[in-house]
Order: structure tokens, then sequence, then C-alpha cells
């Protein structure tokens, strides 16, 4: 897990923060969430940070990485103003002069100009919408799971995802009911993994606001439910914009360098599910493991191979 340089809560000013990171010159991934309660702001941080860690792991990129985890909406108080907000993360991010990305969702909550003004797309493209590299890790990963376990339809259950709806229409059906994927990106409490229990799909993907913890995760694999998390859906951001940070791939390459190493990826990834029979979700919870502790081992071996002059795991 990533050293804690800042945690601030304090939820009647409205200033619950996380921020994490190896190093002062760390390359942090931007999060805007909801708070609840402390215990639940802080378990929810610790699944995010374990999950960006986890997509370093299987890439091979472990660059200085982090997270930089901020409250803007209160149950009891009500959300930030955003001009004070912008105001807030612009002020904490040159004081300490951090380095940031952007999480896919942003520009659905926050208008892009803004985003730019506080360093978020510092390390970014210009003409690049925000979700399109996450969208291209998605759509691989539903598409390798497709092809390897012969999966017909799907559902979404989301916000702003109808583009992505009409994508994977190319590849698998969608359909109202009894769907082999279900595919969501809304926050998951006891009562959304109740409904995911109902429906009963074979792999669930995760995407955005998704984040699952042990508890959740363990309910669905009892129903024998697959669990593709954030890790695996995800990639596509932190991989453009390390390769920026960087200096070391053109954005071209970065796209190239996507679509091959998740590609590869989630083919042994769902290879280690058919021949170990077990829950990708564990699977990629063994591999985190077996990189940050060293009494751990994980019997999950990923490989590095190379594009030309780009290295990756798969």
């Amino acid at each position: 897990m990533y050293q804690i340089n800042i945690k601030r809560i304090t939820p009647q000013e409205k200033r619950c923060m996380i921020v994490s990171g190896d190093s002062d010159k760390s390359l942090r991934r931007v999060v805007l969430t909801n708070f609840t309660n402390e215990e639940e702001f802080t378990e929810r941080y610790n699944e995010v940070a374990k999950l960006e860690k986890t997509k370093q792991i299987l890439t091979g990129k472990e660059f200085d990485g982090g997270v930089f985890f901020l409250a803007t909406n209160y149950e009891k108080n009500g959300q930030i103003p955003e001009k004070q907000m912008i105001e807030f993360i612009r002020n904490v991010s040159r004081k300490n002069k951090w380095s940031h990305y952007p999480s896919s969702n942003l520009r659905y909550n926050y208008k892009i100009e803004h985003l730019h003004q506080i360093g978020i797309t510092e390390y970014w493209t210009g003409e690049m919408p925000l979700e399109e590299p996450d969208y291209v890790s998605m759509f691989i990963a539903i598409h390798k799971a497709v092809q390897m376990n012969e999966l017909k339809t799907f559902l979404i259950d989301g916000e702003n995802l109808s583009y992505f709806q009409e994508v994977l229409k190319g590849i698998i059906d969608p359909t109202f009911a009894n769907p082999d994927i279900y595919i969501t990106n809304k926050e998951l409490t006891w009562d959304q993994i109740r409904t995911i229990e109902r429906i009963k799909p074979k792999v669930v993907f995760l995407f955005g606001n998704s984040i699952i913890d042990y508890p959740k995760a363990l309910h669905l694999m009892k129903h024998n439910i697959q669990i593709v998390p954030q890790s695996v859906t995800e990639i596509g951001n932190m991989l453009l914009s390390e390769g920026i940070y960087n200096s070391c791939r053109s954005v071209e390459e970065s796209f190239q360098l996507i679509n091959i190493a998740c590609t590869e990826l989630n083919v042994s990834l769902w290879k280690f599910v058919q021949n170990y029979r077990e829950n990708m979700y564990n699977i990629l919870d063994e591999i985190y493991q077996g990189h940050t502790d060293e009494n751990a081992t994980s019997k999950y071996k990923l490989s590095y191979k190379d594009i030309g002059a780009m290295s990756y795991r798969a």
C-alpha cells in the first residue's frame, strides 16, 4: 500500500481527504467520493488504494503512485460548491507540488476547464475524453471474458454508460433479465449486492464508483459469481498518464500498449480462473499480496513481455 501523506477527517468543515504516495514525485489518481462516516470513508480509501497498486503490479508499471481521495458530497452537510472544491484541490496540490491523473468518471460531475485549472489533466492529452482509455481497457476485459467463457448476454446498470452499451452490442447481446454479464458503476451498498445476487449473472464487471470490499465480494462469490474489479477494467487511464508523466511513450504508443497488454493480461487471468477453479477476485488478491507482503507468495505468475521498447506483464 502507499504511504499516507495527509489524512484529514473534519466533515463539519467539509474537509475529508486522504492523500497517499511513495514520494513527493508520485503520480496520484484523483478520486472524488461521498462521505457517510470516518470508518466507511477510510475503508473505501483502502480499497481504492489497493486497486491502484494492483494495476501497477498487473501491468509491471511500478512507478511512484498514489491516490488523492477527497469527499465532495457529505451525507449530513451536503455537497462542496464546485468553485470551493476546485480552489481547495489547487491550493493543496500547488503547495505540495503534487502531480495527478484523472479518474474516468470525473468529467460527468465537473467541467473539464475546471479540471484543467487544478492540474488533474496535466499529464493528459487535451483532446482526449477522460473516459476513453479506461473504456478501452473495460471493453477488452469484457471481450476476453465473452470469448473465453462463451457468454451471450449483458446488462448495464449504471450512469453515463449508454455509449459503452452501444459499443458492446457488437460482441454480445443486451438483455433485461438473466444476463451472463452484469456491468455497473453504482456504489455497492448491501441492497445493490442483493440485487446482483437476485439477477444471478455469471460475471460482474465493476467500473467507476462500484468499489467492493471483501465481505460483499465474498457474498457474491458464494453464489458462484465471478468478480472483475477496477484493477482490471480501469487500466487505460493509468497507462496513458504514466506514459506522458515519464516521457516514455506517445499517446499512440500508450494505446498500442493498452490494447496488447490488457488483451494478454485478461487471457492469462481467465486461464487462472479456469485452471484453478478460482474466482478472479481471489486471484487478484493473491497476486497483490504476493507483491506487497514479504511473507506471502502467489502461484499466479505473470511474465514480462516487450512491444518494441515498451514492456508489460501478462
